[in-house]
């Protein structure tokens, strides 16, 4: 007989098919005869049509080839629809059916693609579906029957039922039957109302097929991979019973995107057709995207307009005719991991997935929609533990993706978390977030199983985009660079752990390719420094930055932009130590760390009042850093060097100036001063090797230094003295005002009076004032009047006013006096003034004492050694008599000295006679003492 030729269609209507009307016959091995009709789906007031849909798999090309007569002529059909048709023949009546090789030119590839279009109405508003799944063989028929008994099982929980060993066999190899990975029939039941099993012999009901195999759940789950193809079959095929025969069935709850993550593991001789045997179940509206079906296009066009319908049409996609790969590149954002996962026990297409969201406001947006529980739509790839979630550039929704070596395998491509109500989370989002941060991902989108467990928690499976796409990645510097990629990517999900082992071991694998110093490790060593700040390892951070900023420097220089992001990144970790440290003041560095890290970037000039709050609030480390950008970039002012110069601040921050920028920075007599008077004799030493000769030495610096800390080290640094390897004072006028401030000086005036003398003796003339400011320097005093006296004797008077000074300290006068007496004694004069300080003395003495008696101690050092060169007068005696303690002791005193050189008057015998009436023999002295002057002289006594 002649082959059978098809009609073509009418073409323009959209709603006519062929249905195939099966001969009956009683013959079962009569060969198969039919006729093909046209039917249009509108024909119908019923929503139900009066066909039956056959599901089913076309077989293997190399089976032998078998016919049908379509209205007397030969069409081939392959074996298994034969032997499909031969099962479904009626006896008696014919059958109608739909039947895609039969009722479809499959010759046409026009025609095909519109017929595709039509199919879920075809199997939606069919009378049933019929899936058939094969002859007899492999104890299929004790298969079903097993899952009948478990279906009726009504005390059996689902999941539980056990079957026998042989039971259990036959039951897995009729589910590894080809039909349960076709990706046609999910179309095929996703949209029946009625499905009807058959195999061999035996026929079930869809439900009850359904119902017995969910008894079984705990078999499946040995066999992982045989239950991401089963379970969604057999959700849809139990679906079919609550869908309503009153309208038009499809799906329409999911996207394209979604149902091709849930199938594409699944098989269809022709790659086209993965995707375009779910379009008719996807809710989105397809007419313009270039995705409808259309055999001309090559596959690799089509999977590219996927990808780009799926994620943006910016994306950089390639992709091969000879396989079911794509590389995609995009930029991103990683909003955390999966910390958890399980799968939706009574709930299918379903996984319950827990998130850790990183700290970044995209992040905050979807913890704040959905939480931090999601459930996902089923997936052919299961989602494991550590597996990213991210947001690709342009996308609408969140893609799952798994770390490999040097790329990203996606895992989902877009999903739509449901958010689980009510559900606890001990994640926690910090109120003060990071900044969004993209990422350039390389992105491997491999249908079919893969690899990628990992190994353990903090292992990465080990796989290369190589190995996926050979030759991909043409040189080790470009897969260097896509492992420092992964690296930082994963950083931004929190696993610091997972991070940390990865990034030494490929530290560890490229320094023996290229060496320690090559740049693509030093972006790797970055990464690493940033997981050790991150967990609080500071100095192992530091240290690891610093060691990637001095090989920068070498290898690319010291401007380049990579060594000035990473001082930025080493800058920015200094001023988050110290917000961890002093969280108050978190507030005062926000500004400072935005400009001064943008400047640092930018290779600007750091502004004065940054550097100034640098040395306010930063360590000498930020310090050492800043100052390290160069001589352009870190000004030196007075306000600059006032911050660091700070008496409480120490001397590490100067030292860092003076050796960074001592030899390059002008130095005003004020910075000289600052550092003068707050800082130690380290920083004085520096600043003196630095710039001893543009400093200049005034008296005005020695007053400073005088006053401040460590006066005798840094004097000695000046002048010369023990242990100083510095002297530029050996020509310098010191004036009366720094010999004043050095014999002040409590701690080391007697030190720093001895260095002047030594050095500059010559031209310091010993005043009055210099002489009262050490009688009045309580601690050293005496040991600096004795160094005058030692190198300026000859020089020195003592004036009243010195003496007075000396008798005024009621604590140290007797020690200062006797210290004058003995040095210069002769030109020490007692006069009134200092009777009257001595009088004075004693009364704030015994006013200290509160009222013990006091000591004439003072006043009989006086009169002991100078008594008898003294001018007694009345006023004198009276103020011994009536202004001073111990009266007779110094009045007895001052006779004896004064002998017969003593002139004394009737008022002074008058004012002792009133005091001391009863002093007779002083009174008798006195008296022979007024008549041996009488009688000698000319003029009356008194």
């Amino acid at each position: 007989m002649p082959p059978f030729s098809y009609a073509s269609l009418p073409p323009l209507d959209s709603s006519t098919i062929r249905l195939l009307s099966l001969v009956p016959s009683r013959n079962e091995t009569a060969a198969l005869q039919g006729q093909l009709h046209n039917y249009s789906l509108q024909d119908s007031d019923k929503e139900t049509h009066l066909y039956e849909a056959l599901s089913y798999v076309w077989g293997g090309i190399d089976d032998p080839p078998h016919s049908i007569y379509i209205n007397g002529n030969s069409l081939s059909i392959t074996a298994n629809l034969h032997a499909a048709l031969l099962r479904l023949r009626n006896h008696t009546l014919e059958r109608v059916m739909w039947v895609d090789a039969l009722c479809i030119n499959q010759q046409d590839d026009q025609e095909k693609g519109l017929q595709i279009q039509l199919m879920p109405r075809i199997y939606g508003q069919a009378a049933q579906v019929i899936v058939y799944l094969g002859e007899a063989a492999d104890d299929s028929d004790m298969a079903l029957e097993s899952i009948r008994v478990a279906a009726d099982d009504e005390n059996e929980k689902p999941g539980n039922s056990l079957a026998s060993k042989r039971s259990q066999e036959s039951i897995l190899s009729l589910l590894k039957r080809p039909w349960f990975q076709r990706i046609w029939v999910l179309q095929e039941v996703g949209l029946a109302r009625s499905i009807l099993i058959i195999c061999g012999s035996v026929e079930m009901n869809g439900y009850t097929f359904c119902s017995g195999i969910s008894k079984l759940e705990s078999l499946l789950k040995i066999y992982a991979d045989l239950q991401s193809l089963i379970r969604p079959t057999i959700h849809l095929i139990r679906g079919s019973i609550f869908r309503p025969k009153y309208k038009s069935s499809s799906l329409g709850e999911l996207s394209l995107a979604e149902l091709i993550d849930m199938y594409h593991n699944h098989k269809a001789t022709v790659r086209h057709d993965k995707v375009y045997a779910l379009l008719g179940m996807c809710s989105d509206h397809l007419s313009s995207t270039g995705l409808l079906p259309d055999y001309t296009i090559p596959w690799e066009t089509l999977f590219r307009r996927l990808v780009n319908f799926i994620l943006h049409q910016s994306m950089s996609i390639e992709a091969w005719d000879d396989r079911e790969t794509a590389v995609i590149k995009s930029s991103g954002y990683v909003l955390g991991h999966v910390s958890s996962v399980r799968n939706a026990i009574n709930r299918y297409p379903g996984q319950y997935i827990e998130v850790t969201f990183n700290n970044r406001p995209i992040s905050f947006q979807y913890y704040k929609n959905y939480g931090a529980h999601w459930i996902l739509q089923a997936s052919a790839q299961p989602i494991r533990q550590n597996d990213i979630i991210c947001l690709l550039e342009g996308a609408s929704n969140p893609t799952v993706v798994r770390a490999f070596e040097d790329h990203f395998g996606i895992i989902m491509i877009a999903v739509n978390p449901r958010q689980q109500r009510h559900k606890h989370s001990s994640f926690q989002l910090s109120m003060s977030p990071t900044p969004d941060y993209s990422h350039e991902f390389l992105l491997v989108w491999q249908w079919g199983l893969i690899s990628g467990q990992h190994s353990s928690l903090l292992q990465l499976p080990q796989m290369e985009i190589n190995s996926v796409v050979p030759d991909y990645l043409k040189t080790n510097a470009i897969r260097a660079m896509r492992s420092f990629e992964v690296a930082l990517i994963l950083k931004d999900t929190g696993d610091l752990l997972m991070v940390e082992v990865k990034l030494k071991k490929d530290i560890e694998k490229w320094e023996r390719l290229f060496g320690i110093d090559d740049i693509h490790i030093l972006s790797l060593k970055e990464v690493l420094a940033s997981v050790y700040w991150s967990s609080n390892r500071w100095k192992m951070a530091e240290n690891l930055l610093l060691e990637v900023i001095r090989a920068r420097q070498y290898l690319q220089g010291k401007c380049h932009q990579d060594t000035l992001n990473s001082k930025m990144k080493l800058a920015n970790a200094y001023i988050d130590e110290e917000v961890l440290s002093r969280p108050s003041r978190a507030e005062q560095l926000r500004g400072f760390r935005t400009e001064l890290l943008e400047t640092i970037k930018s290779d600007s000039r750091i502004a004065e009042g940054v550097m100034v709050q640098a040395a306010e609030y930063l360590d000498e480390r930020m310090f050492k850093l800043l100052l390290g950008l160069g001589r352009d970039s870190v000004p030196v002012t007075n306000d600059l060097v006032k911050a660091i110069s700070k008496p409480t601040r120490g001397d590490g921050k100067m030292l860092i100036l003076l050796e960074e920028r001592g030899m390059d920075s002008e130095m005003t007599e004020e910075m000289v001063q600052f550092i003068a008077k707050n800082c130690g004799r380290n920083a004085m030493r520096s600043l003196m090797q630095k710039r001893s000769a543009h400093v200049k030495i005034t008296s005005e610096l020695l007053k400073t230094i005088v006053e401040g800390r460590e006066a005798i080290e840094k004097m000695e640094l000046l002048l010369g003295g023990k242990g100083a390897d510095i002297c530029v004072g050996a020509n310098m006028a010191i004036t009366e005002e720094t010999v004043i401030e050095a014999a002040g000086n409590i701690y080391h005036g007697e030190k720093i009076i001895r260095n002047l003398l030594t050095r500059q003796g010559a031209s310091i003339v010993i005043t009055e004032e210099i002489m009262i400011t050490a009688v009045a320097n309580i601690h050293q005093g005496d040991t600096i009047i004795r160094e005058l006296f030692a190198q300026q004797k000859a020089n020195i008077v003592i004036t009243e006013e010195v003496v007075i000074a000396t008798i005024e300290d009621i604590f140290h006068g007797p020690r200062f006096i006797e210290v004058l007496l003995e040095k210069r004694g002769t030109y020490i004069n007692i006069t009134p003034g200092v009777m009257k300080a001595v009088s004075k003395s004693q009364e704030d003495l015994a006013s200290f004492l509160h009222g013990s008696e006091p000591h004439n101690a003072v006043m009989m050092q006086l009169l002991e050694n100078r008594g008898a060169d003294m001018d007694v007068t009345e006023e004198m005696v009276r103020i011994i008599t009536n202004e001073m303690d111990f009266p007779k002791e110094s009045l007895a005193l001052s006779v004896e000295k004064q002998g017969e050189k003593l002139r004394v008057t009737e008022g002074m015998v008058r004012m002792i006679e009133e005091k001391f009436p009863e002093e007779i023999a002083l009174l008798e002295t006195m008296k022979d003492n007024i008549r041996r002057y009488s009688s000698g002289s000319t003029g009356s006594a008194g």
